[in-house]
């Protein structure tokens, strides 16, 4: 599974899912913050992530 972390939530969160075999990113890293989830939307269908956000 592949996972696009919010920038509402912390970066280790991208290493708890790497740990268990997943791959993840962080919006942050991405050069991304800012971005409201409707604008971040292309990216998440384009790239077949799972969005995890707290503020949705």
């Amino acid at each position: 599974m592949r996972f696009l972390i919010d920038e509402c939530l912390h970066t280790s969160l991208v290493a708890v899912a790497q740990e268990r075999g997943h791959e993840a990113n962080h919006v942050n890293w991405l050069g991304l913050s800012g971005e409201t989830d409707w604008d971040l939307m292309p990216l998440i269908i384009d790239e077949d992530f799972t969005f995890v956000t707290n503020n949705a």
